[in-house]
């Protein structure tokens, strides 16, 4: 493994491109680490204890892979927790899920077990509760090792485990399949919703989007509210989830906005768009994206190939086949030149350290890193 702290780089960003069905076990491993640490936000504040008297201070920690173990480095890429463990979640709230001895816990900031490994999965906490799977105590049961539920930061089970399929709460409900029934529970474990007519997403603003038929080409969308009932009915081929309020969805050929009520808020004009992020949505239009802001004012020229939500201020754009990051005023301040890296996240984005994708295990996949917003690569894998 290679620390860097003081190399300044342009930085560059991009979708992921999942192709995984023809590579080998070691490509496979570095890919499915890359993505993990996009999916889970991997920079996450962990609190440490300090001197009596002082308010504690976060420390930025990032999940690293080192010789087929995991473990923590710092944002100036010194190694803050020695890697021991056989995965690793980033940080939420304090605490990391990791794998000890094929059972999951958590770890606080030092790299302490403060909730024993005793599960089958678990998932990073969220609003004091975290998603994880619990093996039946009796073994498994046609295949089945065991069901899911929600824990405190105690280690207790705030909802016992007794979903087949769960999801993490959004919007104060949580997805769950219970009884073969898709239901929504509360933060008591209560069913608060089942749900039968179709496929129904996450809440969010107090509307799920729901399908017609799934993701068949005939599909079509509309939102309902926490009671179950619909309250835009299901015409559009295509949507999103609520943000700020506004949901992008698009007719059979174009795109716009509307609120929470079905209104139109935003003319459809566009080509294509997507949510809603820190007040700016990014559209297609002739060809080329941009940004607009609630009020549907362009605010960044469509000129770029394509484009990512903004976070902490920046957005990943694509010129050409590269990527980089500019400001909400549409300024370049990470100029392209990688062919993949992730969205920034408490001052950190990953980011693919190959100029392209090749076609051989040295270079496919592999050599990513952290980066800051000041084009500084703290911390890059080793190449193996």
């Amino acid at each position: 493994m290679v620390q860097i702290s003081d190399l300044r780089i342009f930085i560059v960003d991009s979708c992921f491109d999942i192709r995984i069905d023809n590579i080998t076990a070691p490509m496979r491993r570095s890919f499915e680490m890359l993505l993990r640490l996009l999916l889970t936000g991997l920079f996450i504040f962990a609190l440490v204890p300090i001197t009596s008297g002082q308010v504690k201070q976060p420390i930025r920690l990032f999940p690293v892979e080192q010789r087929g173990k995991y473990g923590y480095v710092d944002d100036h890429g010194q190694v803050a927790i020695e890697p021991r463990f056989e995965d690793a979640w980033g940080f939420s709230e304090g605490l990391a899920p990791v794998q000890i001895n094929n059972k999951w816990g958590y770890i606080d900031g030092t790299g302490t077990t403060v909730i024993s490994p005793r599960f089958f999965e678990a998932m990073p906490f969220k609003d004091g509760l975290a998603l994880v799977g619990a093996f039946f105590e009796t073994g498994p049961k046609n295949s089945v090792v065991g069901n899911y539920g929600y824990i405190s930061k105690s280690g207790d089970f705030a909802i016992r485990p007794q979903f087949d399929v769960a999801f993490e709460f959004s919007d104060g409900l949580a997805q769950v399949l219970l009884n073969e029934k898709h239901s929504y529970v509360n933060k008591k474990g209560s069913v608060v919703l089942t749900w039968a007519n179709s496929f129904s997403e996450k809440f969010s603003d107090g509307r799920a989007l729901i399908k017609t038929d799934g993701n068949m080409p005939d599909t079509r969308i509309g939102y309902i509210d926490k009671s179950g009932k619909t309250i835009i009915e299901p015409k559009y081929k295509w949507g999103e989830d609520f943000s700020d309020g506004l949901a992008c969805v698009s007719t059979s050929d174009r795109s716009g906005f509307i609120d929470t009520a079905g209104n139109i808020a935003i003319e459809f004009v566009f080509s294509s768009c997507s949510s809603f992020s820190e007040g700016m949505a990014a559209v297609l239009k002739d060809g080329g994206w941009g940004y607009i802001n609630r009020s549907g004012s362009m605010i960044i020229p469509t000129r770029f190939a394509e484009v990512k939500e903004f976070h902490e201020g920046l957005a990943a754009v694509r010129v050409d086949s590269q990527w980089g990051y500019i400001d909400t005023m549409g300024r370049m301040k990470i100029y392209p030149q990688f062919s993949d890296v992730g969205s920034f996240s408490n001052g950190v984005a990953t980011v693919n350290l190959n100029n392209k994708f090749g076609t051989t295990e040295v270079d496919y996949w592999p050599k990513w890193g952290y980066l800051n917003k000041q084009g500084i690569l703290i911390w890059r894998s080793s190449n193996k």
